[in-house]
């Protein structure tokens, strides 16, 4: 008889914010360890560790709040018919998705295929000069204002966004300060996820670049 151990997830990174799906056998943890998953972007995506064989325990640093979680699922009904969820405390959104391969498999084609559809639509993918990259992007700027911390230091929040193939342009509607952040290149990506405030300067141009990136878009 073929007893299958592998156990099927879909995670959330808490870098690039893309939901990626894992199969990992039992056979690969040890009892009382963390076993660390990686992400295809090159960050740690999420730990998964067991103390009994009968619970699994998921540790995952979230992209919604910028925590971490832990869930824990019984192990036998992890391997079953059914798909559990494991949701961010503070936005309520799916980080986790653990359980059957196909239902899980079918929900983040889903996901991913109304995304597709959304930027085909828009005539998008036409549009930027690396669509991925760009979206990211927009993640990354819609995190950083949900957490307070893209403002312009005239005393204003109220921030415009202005999308270009190559770049995306804030603008300050009370100062008319400028920020850039560039969308285009491996090195453009990199520095968009370190970068986890935008403060813009009043009445100043700012930009993050490869040349002077510190995890903040500074005054160049």
């Amino acid at each position: 008889m073929i007893i299958d151990s592998s156990i099927f997830i879909a995670v959330r990174c808490g870098a690039c914010s893309k939901l990626e799906t894992h199969e990992i056998s039992i056979f690969q943890l040890q009892k009382g360890q963390y076993y660390k998953v990686d992400c295809l972007c090159g960050s740690y995506e999420f730990y998964i560790k067991t103390h009994d064989f009968k619970n699994i325990f998921f540790k995952i640093p979230c992209s919604c709040c910028d925590g971490e979680h832990v869930f824990s699922y019984r192990l036998r009904e992890i391997m079953g018919s059914s798909v559990y969820f494991g949701a961010c405390d503070a936005t309520c959104e799916v980080v986790l998705c653990v359980g059957n391969k196909t239902h899980i498999e079918d929900k983040v084609e889903k996901m991913n295929q109304e995304i597709d559809n959304i930027m085909a639509e828009l005539g998008y993918e036409s549009y930027f000069h690396n669509v991925d990259i760009m979206i990211e992007g927009l993640n990354r700027v819609h995190k950083i204002a949900e957490q307070d911390n893209l403002y312009c230091d005239c005393g204003s929040s109220d921030i415009d966004m202005n999308l270009f193939p190559d770049r995306i342009e804030l603008h300050c509607l009370q100062c008319s300060s400028l920020s850039v952040i560039y969308t285009e290149t491996k090195e453009d990506l990199l520095n968009i996820r370190n970068t986890h405030a935008i403060i813009m300067h009043e009445k100043a141009f700012s930009c993050i670049d490869a040349i002077n990136f510190q995890g903040e878009i500074n005054n160049q």
